[in-house]
């Protein structure tokens, strides 16, 4: 018996779980009854509720004594008998309110689950935007460095071309340093 609640619903988990207890308390009283009148039924016994009575009186005492004792051994076989079919009921109800437990939990397992499932995602999100961030501060970054660089090329363009090579070099190193040192 699934429900048809939604899933995002706040108040389903608790529903589920109450709905469990409850069925798993109906479950247990159940097999306890049913092991409860198989034992009775082991032992012969009769429940008092569930004993048939017939007094009959007929003729004389003796007559009617045997006429009694084999009415009682009858009513007494029919007792047990409908205790037997009591048991048999309440074992069917046992095992259909076992099943519906079943069916909750597996609905409260995958509800759980999807729910999880859900603050993953939302995690994983949420890391790929911080990511993405960094990467646009990097990307930015970058584009300052190699803008200081053209800048500091377009200022030394004036020397010759191969000090002007070297002092590129040596500037471009000594920029990446420091860039290097300011992150550690």
């Amino acid at each position: 018996m699934a429900s048809t609640h939604d899933p995002r619903s706040i108040n389903i988990i608790p529903y589920l779980k109450s709905t469990i207890e409850k069925l798993a308390e109906k479950q247990m009283k159940n097999g306890l009854h049913v092991r409860f009148l198989e034992n009775c039924l082991e032992d012969d016994l009769v429940l008092s509720g569930l004993r048939l009575k017939l007094k009959i009186h007929i003729g004389n005492d003796e007559t009617s004594k045997k006429f009694q004792e084999s009415i009682d051994s009858l009513l007494k076989k029919v007792s047990l008998e409908i205790c037997d079919r009591l048991k048999e009921v309440h074992q069917r109800k046992a095992i259909k309110l076992g099943n519906e437990l079943e069916e909750h939990r597996d609905e409260l397992k995958s509800i759980i689950k999807e729910s999880k499932k859900e603050k993953l995602m939302a995690c994983q999100i949420a890391k790929l935007q911080k990511l993405n961030k960094e990467r646009n501060n990097y990307t930015g970054q970058q584009e300052t460095i190699a803008l200081q660089i053209s800048n500091e090329k377009s200022k030394r363009s004036n020397q010759k071309p191969k000090e002007s090579a070297k002092a590129d070099e040596i500037f471009i190193l000594i920029f990446i340093l420091k860039q290097l040192n300011k992150k550690l």
